[in-house]
């Protein structure tokens, strides 16, 4: 998980407005528990492009995740 990590950091630093890379950050820091980051994650992805489609399903996700 350490080389997504580390190439889904570098997207979005080449490309702050790259909405697929936060989503996928996003899940990426769920999985390990740091639902604050995944949540900033979402946060950006909703100033990018607030239609995202896949931006409800994967708060959604994210929220069930946190309340284990």
């Amino acid at each position: 998980m350490a080389a997504a990590r580390t190439v889904l950091d570098k997207a979005v630093a080449m490309n702050p407005y790259y909405a697929n890379a936060w989503l996928h950050l996003a899940r990426l820091h769920a999985v390990n528990s740091d639902f604050d980051a995944a949540y900033q994650c979402l946060d950006r992805v909703a100033e990018i492009d607030p239609e995202e489609t896949a931006l409800m399903s994967t708060r959604r996700a994210i929220d069930d995740l946190a309340s284990q």
